[in-house]
């Protein structure tokens, strides 16, 4: 009986299937391939492609092809004619290299259809003083700047300078040392600064002093005494500490008001702290205060307080100043975020907007040439980021950008908004989706790393100073549909030569096109329809030796 089970079991082991599950392979197993054979032609070669019931497949076996057997010149297998012999007379049809890109040059044989093709390698650029002779392309290593110079005087306090500025662009300054003070009778002829340290003036009604300047000190860590010559100390004056390298200020209890541009441009200040009775900071107090660090208030006032380094009016819960190490609260005691409250902040690269802040000013997060990224809480309920992109929901507005920025195009935004991308060196290039109609004053000013931009049909209108300085830009889509090209809208390009204008621009502001690097003007629309769009007299002003292109003829401009 036992030897019978045996017996049985390996019949039935011998007569299943190799693969099971209703023709399915399993996961491992060993591959049956069947072949399948394709024959070599006179042309082609044959193969052989082997298949397995799982889905693998590969091919080999191959054959040489059989090649063309000819009778009275016809082949007795495809039958092809035998070409005559004869020497290849080739029609060329050449593609130009240029600066860039190379060529090619493409021969067709007249006679019996035979093919070549030559490849042709980039001419490379050939400058003259920065500038290719050819393609127009701009090099600033290879330019020799002709400098143009403006003087601001130095006064007691402020060095001044002197700007060299090329017609390229390219600037730099050369300081000149402060005056310093002339003291007659304890005080100086020329600002009135008093000798005693740091300056200051009695108040109006005789009660107080203002402190109004940096007088002789030389210390950089400043100290604003609580009293001086027996009375409060009660205000830091306008323009007190301006353009001073001015790195540390603790301001006194007794002071009650900081005035106007009282710090602007201290470009140094790295730590602030404000005393307990400072209830007024007016406009632009600190501003250009690029490497602000640490902001502190105490905790006795109750104006502002500071958290994450920012500076907070309490009751308004409005941001005013921030630094590069400020972090926004997500708490709700931030709810706004004033203009120029993060003004040309050096190394801010990045900016988180928590779901509390429903409002930013136009200026808030301004000429933050090293922002990198923008990121929003997804619970704001009128803000949120994409790409890296600042985006109004209530407008479908793109109100900040950043180097890295990459706007959506799900059709979801619908202006870039005014200095959106204002100053943002970093930016290379970018497009702006279909759908986006308007791009809004000073959007791209400045973006001098800018070398391509794509600009939809859907565009109807580009904003004055919309890419004024953008040298690098070499080339310009303006929308069909748009109607009215803006005051400065492309002043300082240099790099762009030929731009096409559609039929549709009825108006030229003056300088839209100053001081670039335009030659030939595209216009689709006759040479009476463009006469008839200057209205502004000077429209082409710093422009000169143009053309401009029109259906029925060209314009000449020297």
């Amino acid at each position: 009986m036992k030897k019978l089970l045996v017996l049985l079991t390996a019949f039935a082991l011998a007569v299943l299937p190799a693969c099971s599950c209703n023709g399915d392979p399993p996961a491992e197993h060993t591959h049956a391939y069947s072949p399948v054979v394709t024959a070599p032609t006179c042309g082609l070669g044959g193969y052989t492609t082997f298949a397995c019931i799982c889905g693998k497949t590969y091919v080999d076996d191959y054959t040489e092809r059989l090649g063309h057997e000819y009778e009275d010149g016809i082949c007795i297998r495809c039958g092809s004619a035998q070409p005559v012999p004869h020497v290849h007379d080739y029609e060329k049809t050449v593609v130009a290299a240029d600066c860039l890109n190379g060529g090619t040059v493409n021969g067709v044989c007249k006679i019996c259809g035979a093919r070549y093709i030559e490849n042709l390698a980039p001419l490379g650029h050939s400058y003259d003083n920065g500038v290719c002779t050819r393609c127009g392309h701009f090099n600033p290593e290879l330019h020799a700047h002709e400098y143009t110079t403006t003087v601001t005087e130095p006064d007691c306090i402020n060095q001044g300078y002197t700007t060299y500025t090329c017609a390229c662009g390219h600037s730099y300054n050369e300081n000149i040392a402060p005056l310093g003070h002339s003291y007659d009778n304890g005080v100086c002829i020329r600002c009135g600064a008093l000798f005693e340290k740091l300056a200051f003036t009695l108040s109006d009604d005789g009660s107080s002093y203002i402190c109004r300047g940096i007088g002789n000190v030389t210390d950089t860590d400043i100290t604003v005494p609580s009293t001086y010559k027996g009375k409060p100390v009660t205000a830091i004056g306008n323009n007190a500490f301006f353009n001073t390298d001015v790195t540390s200020i603790i301001i006194p209890d007794s002071v009650t008001s900081i005035g106007m541009y009282a710090f602007l441009s201290c470009y140094s200040l790295a730590e602030i702290y404000l005393g307990s009775n400072v209830s007024e900071i007016e406009e632009s107090a600190f501003s250009f205060c690029s490497n602000l660090t640490n902001i502190s208030v105490s905790a006795e006032n109750t104006r502002y307080h500071s958290q994450g380094n920012c500076l907070i009016e309490t009751q308004s819960k409005a941001l005013i100043l921030g630094c590069k190490n400020s972090v926004i609260p997500d708490d709700g005691s931030v709810t706004s975020i004033n203009n120029y409250a993060f003004l040309a902040i050096v190394d801010l690269t990045g900016i988180s907007i928590p779901y509390c802040v429903t409002f930013i000013g136009s200026y808030a997060i301004y000429l933050c040439v090293d922002l990198a990224s923008i990121q929003v809480d997804a619970r704001n309920p009128r803000y949120y980021g994409i790409g890296n992109c600042l985006i109004d929901r209530e407008s479908n507005t793109l109100i900040l950008g950043c180097k890295n920025s990459v706007i959506p195009d799900d059709g979801s935004i619908k202006a870039i908004g005014e200095n959106a991308f204002k100053n943002c060196r970093g930016l290379t290039t970018i497009i702006i989706p279909d759908g986006v109609t308007s791009i809004s004053d000073f959007a791209f000013e400045e973006c001098t790393g800018l070398s391509s931009i794509v600009i939809p049909d859907s565009g109807n209108s580009i904003g004055r100073n919309a890419f004024l300085g953008c040298f690098n830009l070499t080339d310009i889509h303006i929308p069909n549909g748009l109607t009215v090209l803006r005051f400065f809208v492309f002043t300082d390009c240099k790099s762009i030569k030929t731009v096409t204008i559609p039929k549709s621009v009825s108006h030229i502001e003056m300088f839209a096109f100053s001081n670039s690097g335009i030659t030939t003007i595209i216009f689709d629309g006759t040479v009476e329809e463009w006469d008839g769009i200057l209205k502004e007299e000077n429209w082409d002003a710093n422009m000169e030796n143009y053309t401009v292109r029109c259906k029925n003829g060209e314009i000449k401009v020297t």
